[in-house]
């Protein structure tokens, strides 16, 4: 990997994070200042800021993790099932459902 794509790949990065711009327009505000194949150029530098992004994911532990169902008792859920289902097939006609 070549350094010239790792310093285009840190001024994109740059430029997306404090101006909030697209990978697209902050590649292409940098490219103008280079003399290089835009294709291969892209290719490289999404592969350089793909990896970056990706990082190891931390798995949550069982305490971390939420629990939606806790709180409700069975007749709340089934009453708020009842709700959906009649908010889901509002308007349909009956000979649809």
């Amino acid at each position: 990997m070549s350094n010239i794509y790792v310093e285009i790949a840190d001024r994109i990065s740059f430029i997306m994070k404090s101006e909030k711009e697209s990978f697209d327009s902050a590649f292409t505000q940098v490219m103008q200042n280079f003399n290089l194949d835009w294709a291969t150029t892209r290719r490289e530098v999404g592969s350089i800021l793909g990896s970056r992004k990706k990082g190891p994911r931390r798995k949550k532990s069982p305490g971390q993790q939420m629990n939606l169902f806790s709180k409700m008792t069975k007749e709340e859920h089934l009453s708020d099932a009842k709700k959906c289902e009649a908010s889901l097939t509002a308007g349909i006609p009956i000979h649809d459902l």
